[in-house]
């Protein structure tokens, strides 16, 4: 996203311009307090406007959707402030375009950055995306994001994109079942066919396109969801076969539940081999933003008042701050 929003100059000409009234605001008392009774008597939020982070693309995201949210009350005040210019309609416009375009990616971010993400939600996401951007795009056919999206019971083959993704991630858990647990190999069994999708070509002439990213994602799942697994009831001898049919078969999971506590209470339905397969491939997406997180913890720690704290002391609050909640502590 970084680098798409340098890509335009009219885009980057924008940013900049915000940026420079932001810091004007920013850097004057006095701006702030006028710019607040601005918004008393045009009756709009009382919020200030924000500044961006280098490396965190989102940060960009949210100074946009503030600008916007405080169009009226910024112009307003730069109509008597000669020694800073506004934006010109056009980039007004590029501003608004920019939050529509950007706002599944925000989504997204905000998704893969929470405590409770899943390796499992990289290919919907994908997925959903080229769906906004009618472009159908060949998913890295990742063996751990195939098998992890397989086994969350949110997804299962929901969103994969063609018959030959569905029948490999099957493929991918049945063999790697097989390796892990038995000694047998069943051709067949590795050959059942999946789920038959009823997907719909989204570049059918007429096609409506989708104002929302969770919109999007949930017409993803409404075409391609299915109560039963057709042809389910399994002929193979086989163990983990005849698990994968019977998970299938099961009802999916809503887009907010927590596949984890799923499995905990259905593993006792499904041989142990799938059971350990779900905790491997069911853990969390690689991302900085717990780090930069801590950081921005450790950073409230060392403020101007206790700049002398000894580093281990300093270490022992910063853990506590990020460990108390798991432990449902609370601080009255």
């Amino acid at each position: 996203v970084k680098d798409s929003l340098k890509v335009q100059p009219e885009v980057e000409e924008t940013i900049a311009a915000g940026r420079r009234i932001v810091t004007h605001f920013n850097l004057s008392g006095t701006a702030q307090e006028e710019l607040k009774k601005i918004q008393e008597n045009l009756g709009i939020a009382k919020h200030n406007l924000v500044q961006d982070i280098t490396t965190c693309w989102n940060s960009t995201f949210y100074v946009l959707e503030r600008f916007l949210e405080q169009k009226r009350a910024i112009s307003l005040y730069l109509t008597d402030t000669a020694n800073i210019s506004n934006l010109n309609a056009e980039q007004w416009e590029v501003v608004d375009q920019l939050l529509k375009l950007l706002k599944p990616f925000e989504e997204i971010t905000k998704i893969t950055n929470s405590n409770y993400s899943c390796l499992s939600g990289i290919i919907p996401d994908v997925v959903t995306l080229n769906r906004m951007k009618q472009c159908f795009s060949r998913i890295d056919d990742s063996k751990n994001y195939l098998i992890a999206t397989f086994l969350d019971p949110k997804f299962k083959m929901n969103f994969f994109t063609d018959q030959l993704q569905k029948g490999r991630a099957r493929q991918y858990v049945l063999l790697e079942g097989l390796v892990s647990d038995y000694n047998t190999s069943s051709d067949e069994s590795a050959r059942s066919s999946p789920v038959q999708s009823k997907r719909k070509r989204t570049d059918e002439p007429g096609q409506s396109i989708p104002t929302s990213f969770w919109e999007c994602y949930d017409e993803v799942v409404a075409e391609n969801f299915t109560d039963g697994h057709s042809g389910t009831a399994s002929t193979s001898k086989n163990t983990i076969a005849g698990d994968l049919d019977k998970y299938l078969s099961m009802k999916t999971l809503k887009r907010t539940d927590n596949p984890s506590a799923w499995w905990a209470t259905h593993k006792s339905k499904f041989s142990e081999c799938i059971v350990k397969l779900a905790a491997k491939y069911l853990s969390a997406p690689a991302s900085s933003g717990y780090s930069e997180r801590l950081f921005s913890g450790a950073g409230n720690v060392y403020e101007e008042k206790r700049n002398r704290l000894l580093p281990k002391n300093a270490e022992k609050l910063i853990f506590l701050h990020h460990n108390l909640p798991l432990i449902t502590f609370s601080y009255e």
